[in-house]
């Protein structure tokens, strides 16, 4: 008993080990679904660990180059969000490559941008009445307009909800689609932040 039970221990330790010495790499901040402003600039701290690593790249798209490297710690990239930009959740993932020419990708971590202000005017496309198709989904495009006179899409922003009132006839897709479920009519409401607007559903079996 004593002999198994060395040997398990020692196999244990072996294999904490080998999974200890991997490399890794891990974006400590921002935090995942951090709320971040358009028009601020943000830090991003990736940490490096099992290894030597030569280089850490970060790719963001509101920016040339796209591509910024770190070749050496600490592995720290300053990006700015432009003042004018859809919002809703963006993904930041770091590349790495150690001095083994190992490549190491990092846990993913969104960040939700949305603008500092509400929208001055609202507005939901297509026009009532709403009519789905059991075979066709429907998509509600909200559109806001700040007083800066951007105007720019809001069915990605976690601001904006949209909810069925009876989802054994209408069910709400990701980014406001509406799928027919059964026949019938309902109410589908959009918020937008502290906007409320109701609109009647019609589902039909074709076309």
């Amino acid at each position: 008993m004593q002999i198994a039970l060395k040997i398990g221990l020692g196999l244990t330790m072996g294999l904490g080990g080998l999974l200890a010495q991997q490399p890794t790499l891990t974006i400590t901040s921002p935090a995942d679904h951090a709320v971040l402003h358009a028009g601020d600039a943000f830090t991003v701290n990736v940490e490096a660990t099992g290894a030597r690593f030569v280089g850490v790249a970060m790719v963001w798209p509101f920016q040339m180059p796209l591509l910024v490297n770190r070749e050496k710690p600490p592995f720290t990239f300053t990006f700015s969000i432009p003042k004018k930009v859809k919002p809703g959740l963006y993904q930041l993932i770091a590349e790495g490559r150690t001095d083994s020419q190992q490549h190491v990708t990092s846990n993913q971590v969104w960040i939700d941008i949305e603008r500092p202000d509400a929208p001055i005017s609202i507005t939901l496309d297509p026009d009532e009445p709403y009519v789905v198709y059991l075979d066709a989904p429907l998509v509600i495009v909200v559109r806001g307009t700040y007083k800066d006179g951007f105007t720019t899409l809001l069915n990605q922003s976690t601001r904006t909800k949209f909810v069925s009132q009876d989802t054994r006839i209408v069910r709400i897709q990701n980014g406001g689609g509406l799928v027919g479920v059964a026949a019938g009519s309902t109410d589908v409401v959009i918020q937008v932040g502290d906007k409320t607007f109701k609109r009647r559903v019609t589902v039909e079996n074709d076309r």
